[in-house]
């Protein structure tokens, strides 16, 4: 059977709903709030856009990666798999195409 991999609730409960969350009446643009240096620079000049800081972060493979780490040797939760006990192989594929010694 195929596998399926479960992407819902991988990060902890207060990260979602907390840690990851833009304070209540957020506004960047207030003056209570500030700017990387060179932000600007880094957004392209004087056409700078406030839409890019977003009003939540909801991507939880991304919340697991800003998590930090416990120790030096981690491992990052993806999914997980809910199978019904019993036997099963795994076949691990992996490829990377180079062109001109560049990653793809």
């Amino acid at each position: 059977p195929d596998v399926v991999l479960d992407t819902s609730d991988i990060t902890w409960k207060s990260d979602r709903e907390d840690k990851f969350l833009n304070p209540p009446n957020f506004n960047p643009n207030s003056g209570d709030f500030a700017w990387p240096k060179d932000w600007t620079k880094w957004q392209g000049g004087a056409n700078y856009d406030a839409n890019v800081v977003p009003d939540t972060v909801t991507n939880q493979h991304f919340i697991n990666w800003m998590n930090v780490a416990a120790f030096p040797s981690f491992t990052k939760l993806y999914a997980k798999i809910n199978l019904e006990p019993g036997e099963y192989t795994l076949h691990v594929f992996y490829s990377i195409l180079l062109v001109q010694n560049q990653f793809v």
